[in-house]
């Protein structure tokens, strides 16, 4: 995570260090993570799913996770809190 994008998270959730996640984006593409942005700040997407391989580090999301929803240029367009995750 970029300095810039922690202190995102660090301004909106100060000592809240555990719960930050890893920002994320939607789809493989510039456009794809636009419209994934946009779907899920109209309330339109409402859930996700990724492989075990998609979280190098070994941490996966879970309730009261928050990470940083970028779109296609990398920019922060909200910080998305995770309700609930389960492992399939």
């Amino acid at each position: 995570m970029t300095p810039e994008l922690r202190r995102v998270l660090e301004d909106a959730f100060p000592g809240e260090e555990a719960r930050y996640f890893a920002p994320m984006s939607i789809g493989g593409t510039p456009s794809e993570a636009d419209s994934g942005a946009a779907a899920i700040l109209d309330g339109t997407k409402t859930a996700t799913s990724s492989a075990p391989w998609n979280w190098p580090d070994g941490r996966f999301p879970f309730s009261g996770a928050l990470s940083i929803l970028l779109d296609g240029q990398g920019r922060a367009r909200a910080i998305v809190e995770t309700e609930r995750a389960e492992i399939m």
